[in-house]
């Protein structure tokens, strides 16, 4: 759990900051696209910049067992239990 979660803060933490940018810029090497499953996903924050930084992503699940209710908002899905997405992978 990130800080800004436990606290519920909108501010991010420096580290929080500094690891997403060294991540999304190693991921650029990798030319990610299609579906991604992020798992223990917390609030979602990277998952966030990641389909902002990749529009090759067609679908992003993002699973977190303290997700308090399961979102769908386009590529996005954002659930509390693995049953929910099933057969999707």
């Amino acid at each position: 759990m990130d800080l800004s979660e436990r606290s519920g803060s909108i501010y991010r933490h420096p580290w929080e900051l500094s690891r997403t940018g060294i991540i999304l810029r190693e991921l650029k090497k990798l030319r990610i696209h299609g579906r991604v499953l992020d798992v223990g996903c917390g609030d979602a924050y990277f998952d966030k910049k990641l389909v902002n930084e990749f529009p090759e992503i067609t679908e992003l699940w993002g699973i977190d067992i303290h997700a308090e209710e399961n979102v769908h908002n386009g590529k996005e899905h954002y659930v509390n239990s693995y049953d929910v997405i099933g057969g999707v992978f």
